[in-house]
């Protein structure tokens, strides 16, 4: 550090204090409108105070008249003495209490030492920048897959292909509560005039599906997927009776296999087929999960749904309503 700065840091440390003890002065201290100290004494007091390797006595003799002066010149101050500018100094006050300035230190520019670097770090960093950009670029191609299907394939055909995808127990209970039969052609007649039904699974419930119903979605080319329906078989988990007498069962949590069925049926095969649009019709949420990966897979996503409010069943786009399906009294 040069001499300057430590004599700026020393003013400064002196400054500070005397800031801080400016009030006590006022108190004590005051005569004529001014601090009734000689501002060396004050310097002086004040640096004794202060963390500082200079001695007082220099400090006094050598320092404080430079920073007295400077104190003045600068008008941080004003002296008060007893009759012309060069008599004694009896006292003063300070008129701004900003801090000293300091010249910032210089950083010293630290010399860069070229590490050495051998044959085996070079092939170890171009290998490690091989495999990242092998990761970037799976990366990129794979979030762009879905967009680039979206974009060619519909354009390409000029017709899209479509799948669907029926959830039989759900979709015929609300057509049982309309009254109505499951209005299967209409649906397939209305997609036939959007695009080409390349496919259709009807997914039933294993145990207690009507065998008419698999004859009805058979009629139509549909692949009948058979799923475990465990709703109503559960086992116990525990058993308790309270001091009355009382006997209180608490049933294991059940798994609706039908939606670990679509799950499954989405990511090991629906994902691989060549269409545009999926349209699933059920009359709850089984399929929300399926959807959601269907518009993963940059595909469209459209909807078959039964109104038991207006008695209506209703075909879905991503834009709002496609048609109404024609039904059928019972």
């Amino acid at each position: 550090m040069s001499k300057r700065r430590e004599r700026e840091l020393r003013f400064a440390k002196v400054w500070q204090r005397m800031l801080e003890k400016e009030s006590l002065w006022n108190v004590h201290n005051r005569a004529g409108g001014f601090i009734a100290i000689p501002p060396i004494n004050a310097l002086t007091s004040c640096f004794n105070e202060v963390d500082d390797l200079m001695g007082v006595t220099v400090f006094r003799d050598i320092e404080a008249p430079k920073m007295l002066k400077f104190l003045e010149d600068n008008e941080y101050i004003i002296i008060w003495r007893g009759g012309d500018r060069n008599g004694v100094m009896k006292g003063f006050n300070i008129l701004k209490r900003t801090p000293l300035p300091v010249t910032p230190e210089k950083e010293t520019p630290r010399k860069t030492v070229t590490p050495v670097i051998t044959p085996e770090d070079v092939r170890r960093i171009v290998n490690e920048a091989i495999k990242q950009l092998q990761v970037d670029l799976e990366k990129r191609l794979t979030d762009q897959i879905p967009a680039l299907r979206a974009l060619v394939s519909p354009r390409v055909r000029g017709r899209p292909n479509i799948v669907v995808l029926i959830d039989t127990a759900n979709f015929g209970i609300g057509c049982d509560k309309l009254n109505v039969k499951m209005p299967i052609r209409p649906l397939f007649d209305e997609l036939a005039k959007i695009g080409n039904v390349i496919s259709s699974w009807a997914f039933y419930n294993d145990s207690n599906c009507p065998e008419y119903i698999k004859k009805v979605f058979a009629s139509f080319r549909s692949h009948l997927v058979a799923c475990l329906d465990n709703k109503n078989r559960s086992e116990p988990e525990q058993k308790t009776i309270d001091p009355d007498g009382k006997t209180t069962i608490v049933y294991k949590a059940q798994t609706d296999w039908i939606d670990v069925e679509m799950e499954r049926f989405a990511q090991d095969h629906l994902q691989f087929l060549d269409f545009d649009i999926a349209v699933f019709v059920s009359g709850d949420k089984h399929f929300e999960p399926v959807q959601n990966k269907v518009r993963q897979f940059g595909r469209k996503v459209m909807r078959c749904t039964v109104d038991e409010v207006k008695k209506q069943v209703y075909l879905w786009g991503e834009d709002g309503l496609v048609a109404t399906l024609r039904t059928e009294r019972r």
